[in-house]
């Protein structure tokens, strides 16, 4: 995976600053997607203010998507669909990055901000995802699992009360954890610049 070692990045910046920017300079429709991606990540920061949390962003013309790492590497899943979509589509100019977030400052959410070859990079994901092996459906008073097949909904369930989530689990956790660390210091190796 090393060839993937070739983009630049940004350490220790505000996250939401340096994604602002780009979105004005590139964005020219629905700026106002932006608005949610900030949403997601000051949330993510606060509530998994111990871990270090990895979005993958797309910058288009027309609008932007936050996508999870973690859900990008489980195929099935919306984040994984929506990347391939946009790399199917190759209808207008997309800008990706992965941004790490690792700490709140105040009102600032400070990470790191690697540029990525969009094309490159979903020929990657497409190659490295896992498959997924359940869902798992979140209610106010219990679980349930699903495979990824089975049909579900937002319903409430009369055993368990009010819907609440839902994630995709993979196949093999342990083989998406390995993933994603080999993700994480192939990023690292990506040369330090000023600007993106």
């Amino acid at each position: 995976m090393s060839k993937k070692a070739e983009g630049k990045k940004l350490v220790n910046v505000s996250v939401l600053d340096v994604m602002r920017s780009i979105v004005n300079r590139h964005t020219k429709f629905f700026q106002n997607d932006f608005d949610y991606d900030v949403e997601r990540i000051r949330a993510a920061a606060l509530k998994d203010s111990q871990k270090n949390i990895c979005f993958v962003w797309l910058c288009r013309e027309c609008g932007t998507w936050l996508l999870r790492e973690r859900d990008l590497f489980i195929r099935e899943t919306g984040d994984y669909n929506i990347l391939m979509y946009y790399e199917w589509q190759k209808a207008d100019k997309i800008l990706a990055f992965a941004a790490e977030i690792n700490a709140v400052n105040g009102s600032r959410v400070m990470g790191n901000i690697y540029s990525l070859d969009f094309e490159k990079y979903c020929k990657h994901v497409q190659e490295a995802a896992v498959p997924a092996g359940s869902i798992v459906l979140c209610y106010e008073n219990g679980r349930r699992i699903k495979m990824p097949s089975e049909h579900f909904s937002a319903s409430p369930d009369k055993e368990f009360g009010k819907f609440e989530n839902f994630e995709f689990q993979p196949e093999s956790e342990e083989g998406l954890r390995i993933l994603l660390r080999e993700e994480r210091q192939d990023r690292q190796q990506f040369q330090e610049v000023s600007v993106i």
